[in-house]
């Protein structure tokens, strides 16, 4: 059952991995005897890798129920939960270890980050507690580091971290005089060790990344932000690379729009987005065109650098550079969210060149499912939304009621839907480059489908890898793994290069009699055609 999940989840077969979960928890429950400790704590790390939180809370309940109540086993529970924010629920679990256990390195560990993210989160409302939890925060993992300084590097880089960000809020912390200082010493200590390594793992060139922000050195936190998203090991996951990016924008308060942020977050999102199962939510100040030209510098800044091979970091197919990422972004402005009037998310769409298909239509068209317009919603109640565009108080990004469809295909067809835009739609709104030939699935490597959509109705755009590779086309259908949320239909698929070649619509139980569940897409090969006849 190991070997399943763990194939399942190299292939980033969602459905496969709930599928096997399912049958483990069952395992679980019936055996006459408790699950091997071993087999129960590869599990956890095998869904933890590939960020399925979900699974793994129901996963360590029904361990944690029938006789598995070890410390490896609630740790990883912890952790689960503290990507949630349950906090409290997390804290409970650590503290009711069995006698001895407190000590354990990841336990305290976890512990900091209880107090941690507490700390991070909370607003004002908080009051005292606010402080208390970054004092215990920085005394649990402190005491930890203290033991092993050799060793406990994420306990040091977390003391160092928030005793910086403790002299930056001005909060005092006991037996800290100078806590900036201090800081930076271990810092300091952290990156000559990691320096010497002859090949650092992929957690010591994150913490040299961040040890240099400590040290306001920003420009080196860059070169080694660089060698960290180049990492070719088995532990370069999505959970790796999310957790930093969740550590650089909470604890360092790092964004888009400033330094060392406009130089950073590229990296690491761009490397998130291409790990299996990654995804990236966008706030649309952030893919307007003004903001967009912060990539200009930070990929100047990079082919600057002595330290920095750039052509060995970014001319491969395993990591893009950040201008890749830069055009994933510029195509988040053609997607619209098709909500209705009380701003309720229905579904996602994107522009076409209209004449391109009909030269009778206008210069943009937007195109959705059947299902999403008119199905679900009439096309004189669908409010269009762009978000994104500069200058856009004057509301030129939202489309009132069009009224009517230039061109229908029904759920049972194509499923598709042309809803025309007004010529008075900001410039900053482009059509969609259309891949001309779909993708052979033959390639090497092989090709890969990422999708831009609106999920849930969602204020903040999702880009989303969905697989390593397409799993299938036929005459009409395209088929790549992992299930999309609601509120997708009607989202663009791309290529790598960005260019569109499917209009995703939903997902099925099992494609072309393979038994396995899959996203589907309508190829924009054959809709076109379809279109035009």
């Amino acid at each position: 059952m190991v070997e399943r999940l763990r194939k399942a989840a190299t292939e980033f077969n969602t459905v496969e991995m709930q599928k096997t979960c399912a049958q483990f928890i069952l395992d679980v429950r019936q055996r006459n005897v408790p699950v091997d400790a071993a087999t129960a704590l590869q599990v956890l790390k095998i869904l933890q890798s590939k960020r399925q939180i979900s699974l793994v809370h129901g996963v360590a309940e029904a361990l944690l129920a029938h006789g598995v109540d070890s410390v490896e086993v609630r740790h990883r529970y912890a952790l689960a939960l503290l990507d949630y924010d349950r906090t409290a629920v997390a804290e409970s679990l650590l503290r009711t270890l069995p006698k001895g256990a407190g000590m354990d390195p990841e336990v305290t560990g976890a512990i900091g980050r209880v107090h941690k993210q507490r700390y991070l989160t909370s607003g004002p409302a908080a009051g005292r507690q606010r402080t208390t939890d970054l004092r215990k925060a920085i005394e649990a993992y402190e005491a930890t580091y203290r033991l092993d300084p050799r060793k406990h590097y994420y306990h040091g880089i977390n003391t160092a971290t928030l005793l910086a960000r403790a002299a930056g809020d001005h909060v005092s912390v006991p037996r800290h005089r100078d806590p900036l200082a201090e800081a930076r010493v271990i810092a300091k200590d952290l990156l000559t060790k990691i320096k010497r390594r002859r090949s650092p793992g992929v957690w010591e060139l994150a913490t040299a990344a961040e040890a240099c922000l400590v040290l306001g050195r920003d420009d080196d936190a860059v070169a080694w932000t660089c060698r960290y998203v180049d990492y070719l090991g088995p532990d370069a996951n999505a959970f790796e690379y999310a957790s930093t990016l969740r550590q650089f924008q909470l604890a360092w308060r790092l964004d888009a729009h400033s330094e060392p942020g406009v130089r950073l977050l590229p990296l690491l999102r761009g490397r998130l987005l291409q790990a299996e199962g990654g995804a990236i939510y966008v706030d649309p100040s952030e893919f307007t065109p003004e903001s967009l030209k912060r990539f200009e510098r930070v990929d100047d800044f990079m082919r600057d650098r002595s330290d920095i091979d750039y052509e060995k970091v970014f001319g491969s197919e395993r990591f893009r550079s950040p201008k890749w990422l830069r055009e994933a972004l510029d195509k988040c402005r053609s997607v619209a969210l098709i909500e209705d009037k009380y701003e309720d998310g229905q579904g996602t769409g994107f522009v076409l060149a209209g004449k391109l298909l009909r030269p009778e239509w206008p210069d943009r068209v937007l195109l959705t499912n059947a299902h999403v317009v008119p199905e679900a919603l009439g096309p004189d109640k669908a409010h269009i939304v762009f978000r994104g565009l500069d200058g856009d108080e004057s509301g030129a990004g939202h489309v009132d009621p069009v009224g009517s469809t230039l061109w229908e295909s029904p759920r049972n067809e194509f499923d598709a839907c042309i809803l025309p835009l007004p010529d008075d739609l900001s410039d900053q709104v482009r059509p969609m480059p259309l891949r001309a030939k779909f993708p052979s699935l033959d390639t090497e490597p092989p090709p890969r489908a990422y999708v831009i959509g609106y999920p849930k109705g969602s204020p903040n755009i999702q880009v989303s890898l969905h697989d390593t590779r397409l799993l299938s086309a036929d005459e009409r259908y395209a088929h790549y793994r992992s299930p999309t949320e609601q509120g997708n239909s009607g989202s663009p698929v791309f290529d790598s290069e960005w260019q569109v070649i499917a209009l995703h619509h939903g997902a099925v139980d099992a494609f072309r009699g393979s038994g396995q569940a899959a996203n589907e897409g309508i190829r924009l090969d054959k809709l076109v055609d379809a279109m035009r006849t």
